[in-house]
């Protein structure tokens, strides 16, 4: 009976030893994926800050862009109201000229 007992103690203690075993495996397995993910997450971070800085370049660029073609566009303007100022005192130089003719042919 000892012996029976005796053996169903060692068979008990090899299993607790296989739990145990197959437990630190699976944990080992665990820590390792975690390691994997870490430095998946760190690649993917590296990758966002790299997208983040063209972004920045690209809106700077954008921003150049615009500032140039607001100038433009004002200078544009600019010259448009000159050259309708001109044409309104050259139509009142010539009005004011018939009407001087006309009174002097009166």
């Amino acid at each position: 009976e000892k012996q029976g007992l005796s053996e169903q103690l060692e068979e008990l203690q090899r299993a607790q030893e296989r739990m145990e075993l197959a437990h630190s495996i699976e944990t080992e397995q665990v820590n390792c994926r975690l390691v994997e993910l870490s430095t998946e997450a760190d690649g993917l971070r590296s990758q966002v800050r790299v997208k983040e800085m063209e972004l920045e370049t690209n809106k700077s660029s954008l921003n150049k862009v615009i500032q140039a073609k607001q100038q433009e566009i004002q200078a544009k303007q600019q010259e448009m109201h000159t050259k309708i100022q001109a044409k309104e005192q050259e139509m009142h130089t010539k009005i004011q000229a018939k009407e001087q003719e006309m009174h002097t042919k009166i």
